[in-house]
Order: C-alpha cells, then sequence, then structure tokens
C-alpha cells in the first residue's frame, strides 16, 4: 500500500502523542486540569524577570507549536500542530511570594492543579520568592513536551547569546511525517501489543483508589497534593552502591519500582496477596539527536505485572521484575508500541476515552511510576543564575490516583509522590513517600 500524501512543513503527531491527547483529554473530563507536569527549580539567587520573559517571547515566536492548536489534516486525517495566526503572549506567567516552607508547599500544590489560562497554550511559568530563597516553576502540557523534553527545553532560557539561542532553536525538530507507510509492520505490532494487553488483565490487579474510570465524577476543585525528598549527595551515593548490589549494574529502574512496590503494599496494608500492574515510561530518543527531538512525546512503555504478598522479599521482586524487562527487550516491546499506536490517531479521542476503561476493568494500573533518571538540562543555570535543585511534580490520573517519580540532579536522587486525596485516605501519599524513603536509606 502506497503512503498517503503530506505537508512536510506540519508536525504531525505520532501514535504515542494521540495517546497522550487521550489522556490528557479524560484528565479534562474528571478533574479541573488537564495532562501537565511541572519542573521546580530551586535559584542560587534572583532571576531578572523581565530578561526572563524577553527570552520567553523569543522562543515562543521561533516555534509556531507553542501557540498552535491541534487539528487533522484533511487529506491523510493525520493529525498536527497547525500554528496560530495570532500575536501576543503565548505563555502563563505568574509571581508570587510566600513567608514559610508551608506556604511554598501550598504555592506547589496550586501550581499542580492549575489549568492553562486558555485552550491551547502549553506553558507556564511560576516565580516563588519565599524569605531569601527563588523558586521557578515551568508546568508544560504533556502533548507538547515530555518530561525528558522539558529538561532539554531548560537549556534555551540558559546563559547564551541571542545568536546562539537562535541557532538552538534551529536544531530543534519542527516538522515531522505522519509514517503513513508499512501499515501491515504496524498492524501486526498491534496484534502483538494486544495480546499482551488480553494477558495481563484477567486476573486484574490492585490499585489504592476507591475510584474507577466507570464510577468517577468530575472535581472542579483541587484534587492532586504533592510530596516530595531530596535525597543528599551522599544518600544518594548509598542508593546506587545497594542498587548495584542488589540489582546488578544499569538496574535503577527495577530496583526503584521493586522498591516502591514494596512501600505501595505495606502502606496499603492489605494482609493477602495482590497483583500488580505498573507500565513504565522509557525514553525512546537516539542519545545524539536528543535536542533535535526536544518537542512532543518520544517515549514508550514496558508493562510489569507482579504479584506481592506479605512474605514476598525485594531480591525475589526484583528478580521478577528484571526477567521481565529483558523478556520485553528481546520481544522488542516498547518498539511494537509504537507501531501499534500510529493506527490508533484514526479514532476521536472521546472514543478512545471509553477503550481507556475496559483494562482491569477501569482500574487503569496499580500506581504510576517513572524514573526520568540523570537530567537533560545540562546547562544547568537560567539566565545566568545557577540552578541549586530541580525536581519533577507530575499531574497522575485517577484511578489510579498515585503517582510515584525519581529524577536525578547535580549527584542528588529526588522523589516525587502525587496523589488523590478524594480518591485515597488521608495521608496516603505522605506514608507512602515515607516508606519508600525508609526503604531506600
Amino acid at each position: 500500500m502506497p503512503a498517503l500524501p503530506y505537508s512536510k512543513k506540519r508536525y504531525y503527531l505520532s501514535g504515542i502523542d494521540w495517546l497522550i491527547g487521550a489522556l490528557n483529554s479524560y484528565m479534562h473530563s474528571t478533574t479541573s486540569a488537564g495532562n501537565h507536569s511541572t519542573l521546580a527549580l530551586e535559584l542560587e539567587q534572583k532571576l531578572d524577570e523581565v530578561a526572563f520573559k524577553g527570552r520567553l517571547d523569543m522562543i515562543c515566536s521561533s516555534i509556531p507549536m507553542l501557540s498552535g492548536r491541534i487539528v487533522r489534516d484533511l487529506v491523510n486525517l493525520a493529525p498536527y500542530f497547525k500554528p496560530s495566526s495570532r500575536k501576543g503572549t503565548r505563555y502563563d506567567f505568574w509571581t508570587q511570594s510566600v513567608s514559610s516552607k508551608c506556604e511554598l508547599h501550598d504555592a506547589y500544590e496550586a501550581v499542580l492543579n492549575r489549568p492553562f489560562s486558555a485552550k491551547n497554550r502549553y506553558l507556564s511559568f511560576t516565580l516563588i520568592i519565599c524569605e531569601d530563597r527563588t523558586f521557578l516553576l515551568m508546568t508544560f502540557d504533556h502533548r507538547i513536551l515530555d518530561a525528558r523534553g522539558a529538561e532539554l527545553f531548560l537549556n534555551l532560557l540558559s546563559d547564551q547569546t541571542e545568536d546562539e539561542i537562535k541557532k538552538r532553536v534551529q536544531e530543534i525538530k519542527i516538522c515531522d511525517a505522519p509514517q503513513l507507510k508499512d501499515w501491515s509492520d504496524k498492524f501486526e505490532s498491534g496484534r502483538t501489543v494486544q495480546r499482551k494487553i488480553i494477558s495481563l488483565t484477567k486476573e486484574g490487579c490492585f490499585t489504592p483508589s476507591k475510584f474507577t474510570m466507570k464510577n468517577i465524577s468530575k472535581s472542579s476543585t483541587p484534587n492532586l497534593t504533592p510530596d516530595f525528598n531530596l535525597f543528599s549527595v551522599d544518600e544518594t551515593l548509598n542508593i546506587a552502591t545497594e542498587c548495584e548490589k542488589v540489582a546488578g549494574f544499569m538496574m535503577e529502574t527495577p530496583y526503584l519500582l521493586a522498591v516502591t512496590s514494596l512501600a505501595m503494599f505495606q502502606t496499603a496494608d492489605i494482609k493477602e496477596e495482590l497483583k500488580y500492574f505498573v507500565p513504565v515510561p522509557i525514553d525512546m530518543r537516539v542519545k545524539n539527536e536528543a535536542r533535535k527531538r526536544t518537542f512532543c512525546n518520544h517515549l514508550s512503555f514496558l508493562f510489569f505485572y507482579f504479584d506481592i504478598n506479605p512474605k514476598t522479599t525485594l531480591e525475589e521482586l526484583i528478580c521478577e521484575i528484571r526477567k521481565q524487562l529483558f523478556t520485553q527487550i528481546a520481544e522488542e516491546f516498547s518498539e511494537n508500541m509504537i507501531k501499534a499506536a500510529y493506527p490508533g490517531r484514526i479514532f476521536p479521542l472521546w472514543f478512545l476515552r471509553r477503550v481507556m476503561r475496559f483494562p482491569f476493568n477501569g482500574k487503569m494500573s496499580s500506581f504510576v511510576f517513572a524514573n526520568v533518571g540523570s537530567t537533560s538540562f545540562s546547562d544547568e543555570n537560567i539566565m545566568g543564575v545557577s540552578v541549586k535543585h530541580l525536581q519533577h511534580i507530575p499531574r497522575i490520573p485517577t484511578p489510579p490516583g498515585v503517582g510515584i517519580f525519581f529524577n536525578r540532579y547535580r549527584d542528588q536522587l529526588s522523589l516525587t509522590v502525587t496523589s488523590d486525596k478524594n480518591a485515597l485516605r488521608d495521608e496516603f501519599g505522605k506514608q507512602l513517600k515515607e516508606k519508600i524513603v525508609n526503604s531506600l536509606l
């Protein structure tokens, strides 16, 4: 079958992008905001707000996608970003002063739950002054940036000349083909992924949420709250040493997933065997092309399905997760997932929202998990101001209503637990965070 015609001047969404769009649509239908995340940066000193906004204006005017809307190509029906002809500010900007650590947490929570000011706005920045400390929060829509892409975007805001920034912007891919070819290969990958999902969903899975996708009602008030832990350099080194000792070389993600899963089992406090299903995102960028692939979602997933009972040990769980990891790598499951998602773009988002209800009887997964790993924010400064810490604060859907996220910046491991206070018992997220921290230390 010949490839359908398309415009080489457009950025067409991949199948994974379209699935992320479906998740965004679902979260808008159940909460006050969609599928976005926030990068929280602690700065060494105050930021020149005027110069910072000037840089943002220059970047946004050079990248049409940042003001575009998603429409369908009338010839081939593939979705793409259509740039807006309107001029003006293409991002939200807020400033705030707080006087205590408690107020700072409240400000973080407000940012986490705040929707963008306009339908086709994808970036928001909040500058927070807390006594002698300064924080910059960048909120990004996952339809335009994934976690790795957001870190790469930060490099455009570092201390560089205007010509250097323009050169970097020109390196970023702002047009992409819709991959309207090799359909037999894509459909075969779809069958492979479908068989995997069917085999996993036969016995269900545990989730701590009291809601499923079938019985949840919309919450118009803020529902998500974050809990954090920043490990010291020595603690991070000790965790890495223990990880290599127990799980093996380059096995950080299986180790952290196993620790997190056991902590979840202990926090849920259910004295019987439970089945866990956890999709884990992995970055699929080629290393030397990471900057080029800043925008949209260049990720896939690995699926982990395992049992935990009161006698399950960390070593046993790591062994099971590693076995599933190696099997999926050998089967090229992540690559098949990317191919399988392309045909799904033909379906409208409302239809995909309904399809999402079927696996695990509307539970979606046991929890959301991601390990971003070492940062891609290599410049480590914003407009010349050094960045002391960086952490990810993602929104998560309910169900499962709880997400655990790790990232590493300047030799320090950071943990964020996001939880839905409407769907879980009081302080479930805080208790889970403390369990994870205690287990790692």
